[in-house]
């Protein structure tokens, strides 16, 4: 939280403080009418911290230049990853970064039993779904997970806790069957649908570094399946007040889960054997403390993708792994942490394999000029070995790079899926 918005939560308590004073010796009708003025100068100072976050109090309704909290260097991201073992789906099922979605609107293929605003936050790029406390929210996926799938989204929490509570409204993240119907029926918005495949995360955040997450799995007739106790992480409570990033993966029964990089849960028969699981929902908890005067959450970057493979084992079988998981920024070759599980397998190998030499071939989608493309993808690939080199030991003499920008799409890049897909980093084994 900045200067700027401790200056207000200060004055606030300052009114209050100054205005308690007056109430000796008044009436009671003028203190039921004092007592109005400062929950209304209170409530419109809480709520003003989330209009400038979102950019309404600016007449062009474009975000302000307020920013969310501290933001860690490249190099911090990457070192707070240096654990993460996440591997990504091979093909892309669904994909939104509500880009294309309009500003105050929930997306039409979505579903939810309350509000829901595609925003922009200030100080950071593109656009977010904002949750509202008590509202449950089905996304627009409509196929079929398969046995191996994992789930990627970035979610901001921000919000400002009122005197008398240390916790922020609970998020369930919940994945389940839809069993032949429309993946966003109402009836899958009850709290307690009637389903025979769901496993939820219920994340419990607080302030003080005593945030917690549990996970539950029912069955037929909401028979419960598994479930874990209270798992404390205070890595959660640190993600508050910026982008931080949630992955799932499931292969089979086994499921794990983290945020930030930090390893969550892994749970080897945490999912059912059947039925074949096809959707993904987001339930804010309502919490009577908060409101969306007060409260907000911002989801972005939802990736559904299935097939999850070694990089080990493609290489080590056909000689090449080609993946979409390796991550930049926008028009950069700065790469994004949460590609360094697939970085630090392909070191892996390197290390296992050491006569082995690799070229690195970078590519691009058909956004922007041709010739810029093709110099991205190379600095794209001069960076993935930068890495691999400063991070994992690898001799630079092993491995060559090149860039093939937009000429060799696996696709015609026709729709966001599409384009992801061949946003991607090839890997080709030159030598045994």
């Amino acid at each position: 939280m900045n200067k700027k918005v401790f200056a207000l939560i200060a004055t606030c308590m300052l009114w209050a403080s100054a205005d308690a004073q007056i109430f000796q010796g008044l009436g009671k009708k003028v203190k039921n009418k004092l007592q109005e003025r400062i929950d209304s100068k209170t409530e419109k100072a809480t709520g003003s911290l989330l209009d400038k976050l979102e950019g309404k109090s600016n007449p062009k309704g474009q975000a302000e230049k307020e920013g969310l909290g501290s933001t860690p260097t490249a190099q911090q991201a990457l070192e707070s990853y240096s654990k993460y073992d996440f591997l990504p789906g091979e093909n892309i099922l669904y994909l939104e970064d509500f880009q294309k979605q309009p500003i105050g609107e929930l997306p039409a293929n979505w579903n939810a039993n309350g509000k829901g605003e595609v925003v922009e936050i200030n100080k950071v790029s593109g656009k977010y779904l904002r949750l509202f406390p008590g509202t449950k929210y089905l996304t627009g996926n409509t196929a079929a997970f398969g046995d191996d799938f994992t789930i990627e989204f970035d979610l901001i929490l921000h919000g400002t806790p009122p005197s008398g509570t240390r916790f922020y409204p609970e998020l369930a993240i919940g994945l389940f069957s839809a069993q032949g119907k429309s993946t966003t029926d109402n009836k899958y918005l009850e709290l307690y649908p009637d389903v025979n495949n769901i496993t939820e995360i219920l994340l419990k955040p607080n302030v003080d570094d005593r945030s917690s997450a549990s996970l539950k799995t029912k069955g037929p007739a909401n028979s419960t399946t598994f479930s874990t106790g209270e798992i404390y992480f205070p890595e959660y409570s640190q993600s508050f007040g910026k982008s931080a990033h949630y992955a799932i993966q499931v292969q089979k029964q086994r499921l794990r889960f983290w945020v930030n990089g930090h390893k969550v849960f892994d749970l080897p028969r945490a999912i059912n054997a059947g039925p074949a699981i096809n959707q993904l929902y987001f339930h804010s908890l309502k919490y009577w403390f908060y409101t969306e005067e007060n409260f907000g959450l911002y989801l972005t970057n939802i990736k559904i993708a299935k097939g999850v493979s070694s990089p080990i084992e493609s290489l080590r079988q056909k000689g090449s792994f080609s993946t979409s998981g390796i991550l930049f920024d926008t028009n950069s070759d700065q790469l994004r942490p949460q590609s360094m599980g697939l970085l630090k397998e392909i070191g892996k190998y390197m290390a296992q394999n050491t006569e082995v030499k690799l070229q690195i071939v970078g590519h691009t989608d058909n956004e922007g000029e041709a010739a810029s493309n093709l110099k991205l993808s190379t600095k794209r690939a001069a960076k993935v070995r930068e890495v691999l080199v400063e991070e994992h030991s690898v001799d630079a003499v092993r491995i060559d790079i090149s860039g093939k920008g937009e000429s060799a799409p696996l696709n015609q890049n026709l729709n966001p899926h599409q384009k992801a897909q061949n946003r991607r980093v090839e890997f080709i084994r030159l030598s045994k």
